[in-house]
């Protein structure tokens, strides 16, 4: 059964870990989340999961060559690759799953939705949460004074990192610059996920911005 490890960090402090939590969850739950929170409709994530984080022998990943020469600076592709659009599916599938089972709330209490824009945008908008603070350790009734939600990009990857890649921020940054004029409140505030699926395990590493 399959483990995640979530990491809370505060943007502002990116090597102090403020706190972590381990939830459980089973492959075909991956398989339901898939369906419930991913952007894109990919059939039996889990199954998807167990190949792509377990090393496969044989004819699986074999691509057939029947040349042997190349000119230049080329190479023959000779194993498939994995689509960065599965682990990407995957780690949408995850993490607010993982976020809720960290707050020890039932998911049905906990407000999100799917954005979708002209422009890359991030990929949820989520309720602010009085756990927040616990979470992130700060002072208790911290995130009353943040706006009513906040927009959370996740980005993932079949192999470990440290750190949240910078297109992340340019996403939450998008989405800061329209709020300016319309709602300042939400200005500055947002969460990365990153989430490593690096082994029969997953990592998620939540980064709150904060003012």
């Amino acid at each position: 059964m399959p483990m995640i490890k979530c990491e809370f960090y505060l943007a502002s402090a990116i090597n102090n870990k403020c706190s972590e939590n381990t939830v459980n969850i089973s492959t075909a739950q991956i398989g339901l989340y898939g369906n419930l929170f991913s952007e894109s409709l990919i059939l039996h994530t889990d199954e998807h999961y167990n190949i792509y984080t377990k090393p496969q022998k044989g004819r699986l990943w074999k691509l057939k060559s029947t040349m042997n020469v190349t000119i230049g600076d080329y190479g023959f592709l000779l194993n498939k690759v994995k689509s960065p659009a599965v682990s990407g599916t995957i780690g949408e599938a995850v993490v607010i799953p993982a976020l809720t089972a960290s707050m020890g709330i039932n998911s049905n209490t906990f407000g999100f939705q799917r954005l979708k824009s002209r422009f890359k945008c991030p990929d949820f908008l989520v309720e602010t949460m009085p756990e927040f603070d616990k979470l992130w350790n700060m002072t208790p009734g911290s995130s009353s004074k943040f706006p009513p939600d906040m927009p959370l990009e996740v980005k993932s990857r079949l192999t470990r990192d440290n750190g949240y890649p910078h297109t992340a921020v340019d996403q939450l940054k998008r989405y800061w610059s329209e709020c300016k004029s319309i709602d300042p409140q939400r200005d500055g505030y947002g969460i990365i996920a990153r989430v490593n699926i690096a082994s029969s395990n997953i990592t998620i590493r939540y980064y709150l911005f904060t003012k």
